[in-house]
C-alpha cells in the first residue's frame, strides 16, 4: 500500500450516527421584531473556503429561482465578510458572541427571516448533506435564528461513515479532513474531553476541514428555498 493511504486507516468512525445535545438553548422561543438586512451573494474569496468544490449541488428545479425580493435575513444569520457575530461551527450555539458578549435567548428567538418563513435547506459546496430546517416549538410556525444554528450544529455534528469518507475526492482531500479530526478532538484541554471527543469519530464538520468560522448565509441560486452556508478561517 502506498504511504498515502495511512490517514485513512487512522480514521474512526462510529458504529451508528450519534447527535448529543448541547447545552443552551433551551429557553421557550418567543418572536420579537427582527431587524432587515439586504440579501448577499455566496463569497468569492477563496481564502474563505476549505479548497476546490469536491460535490455538485442538484437543484429540485431546472431553472434556478430568485429569492422573494421582500425576504431578509436576520444579521446575526447574513452573510458578512466581517459577521456581526463571532462564532465557531464545532461549538454549540449557545457559545456564539457578538463583541465579546453572548448572543441574548430574545435575539436566538426572533425570526430568521423577515417575512418569517416556514423551512430553510442550507447547502455548502464542501458538504455531502442538505441541513433542513423547520420550527423546533410547536407553537411556532416559523423558524427562529435558533432553530437555524442548531440544525448546522446538528447536522455537522452527525458522525460520518467509511463509505462518506471514501467519497471524498482525493487522497488529499482525506488527510486534510482526518487533519482537522485530530485538530478538533486535540482543542479539548481537559484529558478526559479530549479522549470523549476523539473516541466519537470523525463528524461532518470535519468535511469542512477546519474552516469552520460561521459567516452567515447567503442565497445559493438553487431555489427560493435554498441557502449557501459560509465558513472561514478561525484563524482571520
Amino acid at each position: 500500500m502506498l504511504a498515502k493511504s495511512v490517514p485513512e486507516r487512522r480514521v474512526r468512525f462510529a458504529r451508528a450516527n450519534t447527535y448529543h445535545s448541547p447545552p443552551g438553548l433551551t429557553h421557550s422561543l418567543e418572536s420579537s421584531p427582527v431587524s432587515s438586512a439586504g440579501l448577499l451573494t455566496p463569497p468569492s474569496h477563496t481564502t474563505m473556503l476549505p479548497g476546490p468544490t469536491p460535490y455538485s449541488l442538484h437543484p429540485h428545479s431546472k431553472a434556478p429561482l430568485k429569492p422573494d425580493s421582500q425576504i431578509r435575513l436576520h444579521p446575526l444569520l447574513s452573510f458578512s465578510t466581517s459577521p456581526l457575530s463571532r462564532y465557531d461551527l464545532m461549538d454549540a450555539p449557545s457559545m456564539m458572541t457578538s463583541h465579546h458578549v453572548r448572543i441574548s435567548s430574545r435575539e436566538l428567538a426572533e425570526p430568521a427571516t423577515s417575512p418569517p418563513v416556514q423551512s430553510m435547506t442550507i447547502v455548502s459546496p464542501h458538504l455531502l448533506w442538505k441541513i433542513r430546517v423547520a420550527p423546533r416549538s410547536t407553537s411556532k410556525r416559523f423558524i427562529t435564528v435558533a432553530d437555524v444554528l442548531n440544525a448546522i450544529y446538528e447536522n455537522l455534528r452527525t458522525n460520518i461513515t467509511g463509505a462518506e469518507f471514501a467519497a471524498l475526492p482525493t487522497e488529499k482531500d482525506m488527510a486534510r479532513a482526518t487533519s482537522a479530526y485530530k485538530q478538533r478532538y486535540r482543542r479539548q484541554r481537559d484529558s478526559r474531553a479530549y479522549e470523549e471527543e476523539k473516541k466519537k469519530g470523525m463528524k461532518r464538520v470535519d468535511f469542512l476541514m477546519g474552516f469552520t468560522r460561521f459567516m452567515g448565509i447567503s442565497y445559493a441560486g438553487l431555489g427560493s428555498n435554498y441557502w449557501m452556508l459560509n465558513v472561514g478561517d478561525q484563524r482571520l
